[in-house]
C-alpha cells in the first residue's frame, strides 16, 4: 500500500513539474500572433521614394562602424518574409490567413524590379532596371553598372517559392543552376580542400563570379527542389553530401563564416539545416539530427539575444526536441524583438577572394557588411509561435 502510495505522489509531482514547465514555455510574454501580423503589416512600405510599395525596409551596417546603418533596398528579406508567411498560413487562426493574404499580395509586386534583364526566371540582390551595389554608399555607387552583383540562387529560389512557380519555370531554373554547378565550368577556391571537388551548387549564375559554397544557400536550394518534386540530379545528391561533411566535420560551429559566407553564423545555419530537414526526409541526413539537437542547445544556453534564441527554439522544434525556455523580464516588446543587435545575413567581399588572402581581408572586417530588417525578427517570431502552437504547446 506504501509502495503505491509512493508511486502515485511521484507520478503527481512529475505531472505538476510538466504543467509547470509548459506553462512558463507557453507564457514568455510575447505578443499574439495577431499583434505580431498587424505589426509586420505596419511596417510593409506604403508609398517611399526609396522602396517599392510592398516592400519590407531593411538596413546595412559596415562592421567597422558599429552604430551607423543605411537603408539598403534589397529584395532578400521581402522575399523570405513572403515565403514564410505563405508556408505558415495553413496553421493560423481565420483572422490571421486574411492578415497574411494581404500582406502577401502587395508584397509580391515588388519582385519585377528584380528580374533578369534578359527575362530569364531568376532573380538578383539588388534592383536590375537600374543597377546598384550597396545604395546610399557614396563613392561606392560610381562603380554601380560595372560592378553590379549577378543574379543568384538564393533570392531566386525563394522568390519563385513564395510566388509558387510553376512546373515549368521550376525546371528551367534547376537546369540554370546544374550548369553553374563547381567543377561545370570552374573549381570553387575559397573553401577547405576536401570539398573543392564536390559538384554542388554555386551561390551564383554569372559566370565572371567564382564559385561560392554556403551550406544555406544549399540548404534552401534543395528545399525548393524538394517543394517543386523536380527530378532529383547529381548536384543535388552532392549539395546534400557537402551539407552532411559540414555537419559530420562541425564545421558550422567551427568556422561558420567559411562554410556559410553569407549567413555566417551557426545559429541562423542550424535554422536553415531544420527547415529543410523539418520539411522533407533526407535519409543522408537524418540521422544526424541529433548532433544538430545538441549543437542548437549549447547556443541557446550560450546567446544572449533574443532572436537567435527564437529561432534555436524554432529549429529544435523541427528538428523533433522539446523547446527551451526563454526566460524574461516582463512582457517582451516590439523593440526587443526587432533589435538591431540581430543579423540574419551578412554580405563579405572577402568570400570572394581566394582562401590564402581570404581570411587576412576577414580578420580586418574590411568590405563586412550586416544586414537587419525589423519585420522579417518578427517573421521569425510568429513563426516559432506557430511550431508551439502546432505541437500543442
Amino acid at each position: 500500500m506504501k509502495n503505491r502510495y509512493n508511486y502515485f505522489a511521484r507520478l503527481i509531482l512529475l505531472l505538476a513539474i510538466a504543467v509547470c514547465l509548459l506553462q512558463d514555455l507557453c507564457a514568455q510574454n510575447f505578443p499574439s500572433s495577431a499583434e505580431i501580423l498587424e505589426r509586420i503589416q505596419a511596417l510593409q512600405v506604403k508609398k517611399d521614394s526609396f522602396y517599392s510599395p510592398g516592400m519590407f525596409t531593411s538596413y546595412r551596417r559596415y562592421a567597422r562602424k558599429s552604430n551607423t546603418y543605411k537603408a539598403d533596398d534589397n529584395i532578400f528579406f521581402t522575399a523570405i518574409s513572403l515565403f514564410t508567411l505563405k508556408q505558415l498560413r495553413n496553421d493560423v487562426e481565420e483572422p490571421e490567413k486574411i492578415l497574411i493574404d494581404s500582406i502577401y499580395s502587395k508584397g509580391i509586386n515588388s519582385f519585377y524590379k528584380y528580374r533578369n534583364q534578359k527575362e530569364q526566371p531568376i532573380y538578383n540582390f539588388w534592383q536590375t532596371d537600374t543597377p546598384v551595389i550597396f545604395p546610399n554608399s557614396g563613392w561606392l555607387n560610381w562603380f554601380d553598372k560595372s560592378n553590379s552583383m549577378p543574379d543568384d540562387t538564393d533570392d531566386t529560389v525563394m522568390i519563385l517559392m513564395a510566388l509558387q512557380a510553376n512546373d515549368s519555370t521550376a525546371k528551367q531554373v534547376h537546369e540554370l543552376m546544374r550548369q553553374h554547378a563547381n567543377l561545370k565550368n570552374k573549381r570553387v577556391k575559397n573553401t577547405f580542400k576536401n570539398y573543392r571537388d564536390i559538384p554542388a551548387y554555386s551561390t551564383w549564375f554569372g559566370k565572371k563570379m567564382p564559385v561560392d559554397f554556403d551550406v544555406c544557400v544549399l540548404a534552401n536550394v534543395l528545399y525548393f527542389v524538394q517543394l517543386n518534386q523536380l527530378t532529383w540530379q547529381k548536384e543535388d545528391s552532392a549539395s546534400v553530401d557537402l551539407i552532411r561533411q559540414v555537419i559530420v566535420d562541425k564545421k558550422y560551429m567551427t568556422d561558420p563564416a567559411y562554410i556559410s559566407p553569407h549567413y555566417s553564423r551557426s545559429a541562423v545555419i542550424i535554422y536553415h539545416f531544420a527547415r529543410l530537414l523539418g520539411k522533407y526526409q533526407m535519409p543522408a541526413l537524418d540521422s544526424l539530427k541529433p548532433i544538430l539537437i545538441n549543437s542548437a542547445r549549447e547556443l541557446f544556453r550560450s546567446t544572449d539575444l533574443l532572436m537567435d534564441k527564437v529561432i534555436l527554439n524554432t529549429s529544435l522544434l523541427r528538428l523533433g526536441a522539446a523547446a527551451e525556455i526563454i526566460n524574461s523580464n516582463g512582457n517582451i516588446t516590439f523593440d526587443d524583438i526587432e533589435s538591431r543587435k540581430f543579423a540574419f545575413f551578412i554580405g563579405d567581399m572577402a568570400t570572394y577572394l581566394p582562401n590564402t588572402f581570404r581570411g587576412m581581408m576577414a580578420s580586418t572586417g574590411i568590405g563586412k557588411f550586416y544586414f537587419y530588417s525589423p519585420a522579417y525578427n518578427n517573421v521569425l517570431l510568429l513563426e516559432y509561435l506557430t511550431e508551439l502552437r502546432k505541437r500543442g504547446y
